[in-house]
Parts: C-alpha cells; sequence; structure tokens
C-alpha cells in the first residue's frame, strides 16, 4: 500500500513538467537573463526563460531586425530578469523559441518584477565622493547612488571592456 501511495505521488509530481514548447510553440514563465547585446551586430537577443510549471530553461532568440518580424514584440529595453512573460514562436534546437514568423507570434511581458520599475538611460560618473547618476531625458537631474556590491561588480566588468590602453581611470 505504501509503496501504490509513493507511486502515485511521484507520477503526480512529475505531471506537467513536460516540455513547454510542445504546445505549439507557447511558453509562459520568468525571465532569468537578457542579452541585448548580440543585436549591435544584427545578431539575436537572448532572453533565458523558465517555465511556468518547471522544467528546462528555454532561450528566446529575437532578431535584431524586429521591423522585418511578423510578430507582436514589446519593447525588449524594458525586460528584466524576474519579469513573467508569455511567448508564442517557433520552437528550434536545443530549446530555443523565436518568435518572428508569424503574425500570431509574440513577445510580451504579463508581469513586471518590480511594479512601478522605470528603466533609465544615463551617464555615470564616480570618483571620490562623487556618485552622480544624471539620466539622459533629464541632464538637470543628477542622481546619487549608493551602490551595491553587484551593481560594483558589474561597473568594474563594463569599466575593465571600455578602459584605454595606459589608461589609469574609468
Amino acid at each position: 500500500m505504501r509503496l501504490l501511495f509513493l507511486l502515485s505521488a511521484l507520477l503526480g509530481a512529475c505531471a506537467g513538467t513536460g516540455d513547454p514548447l510542445a504546445d505549439g510553440g507557447t511558453l509562459r514563465g520568468r525571465v532569468v537573463a537578457v542579452d541585448l547585446s548580440p543585436m549591435a551586430y544584427d545578431g539575436n537577443a537572448l532572453v533565458t526563460v523558465t517555465p511556468d510549471g518547471g522544467g528546462a530553461d528555454v532561450v528566446v532568440t529575437i532578431p535584431a531586425r524586429q521591423n522585418l518580424c511578423a510578430a507582436t514584440i514589446e519593447d525588449l529595453d524594458a525586460v528584466a530578469p524576474g519579469d513573467g512573460v508569455e511567448v508564442r514562436g517557433t520552437p528550434g534546437d536545443e530549446g530555443t523559441l523565436t518568435p518572428c514568423e508569424s503574425a500570431d507570434h509574440v513577445f510580451r511581458v504579463v508581469e513586471q518584477a518590480t511594479p512601478g520599475r522605470e528603466v533609465v538611460r544615463c551617464v555615470y560618473t564616480t570618483s571620490f565622493e562623487v556618485s552622480a547618476f544624471t539620466p539622459c531625458d533629464r541632464p538637470g537631474e543628477t542622481w546619487w547612488l549608493t551602490p551595491n556590491e553587484a551593481f560594483g561588480e558589474a561597473l568594474a566588468v563594463i569599466a575593465a571592456e571600455h578602459r584605454s590602453e595606459g589608461a589609469r581611470g574609468g
């Protein structure tokens, strides 16, 4: 009797963890990572999504030339890890999904990770006793930032990538 209960519990726990792409290329889940850098050279943006209900992560590939897509693709600049998304597209090799080829394809945010969150492009200046964040669309404003450890690490990587040879500062 215990074996039967254990077996049914295990089978029940595994239900619904199938391939989210098997359902006609439809996926709902949470964004884990966003990489827009390939779009700078006409590559695909890569948005990694963990499907609702479990299963392997799916990489959503969105072409740089979105104007040639038949799909509805929302503003990728505003997509962030933690956002809930809905994607319909063409399944590809190795767990990819591309929403572009058909008018019924879609990539949209259905729930923001942080309600009221705003994406702001800026110029960030840091030096001794300075932490100035100046929004590009509001040049008269300057915000003071108190970076956390993750921000500091990301900033160090960016600075190392863009530092001129022989330069001492950023």
